[in-house]
């Protein structure tokens, strides 16, 4: 189901949409994918490897933490804008 027809766009839903590199019209599978992709890319524990000093890993941990939050956050954003912006 393609939403096609978006009334309003608020700073706040394009931030999320920057958030989230996506672009309008989006779907909610769109928007899932994205998501999905975003949350592998930042998951914290991905940069358990990557280094050997604790010091710049919990550096790149927290990174991940927030970067993650913000992911979460932007798909809730969008979610409840596709819902308000869905044509009957």
């Amino acid at each position: 189901l393609m939403t096609q027809h978006f009334p309003f766009t608020t700073p706040k839903v394009l931030d999320a949409m920057k958030t989230l590199n996506l672009e309008i019209p989006f779907s909610l599978d769109d928007l899932r994918k994205r998501y999905e992709q975003n949350c592998r890319l930042w998951d914290p524990a991905r940069y358990a490897g990557h280094t050997n000093n604790p010091r710049q890993y919990m550096q790149m941990y927290k990174k991940g933490e927030l970067k993650t939050k913000e992911i979460h956050s932007a798909f809730a954003i969008l979610q409840a804008f596709l819902e308000a912006t869905r044509q009957p």
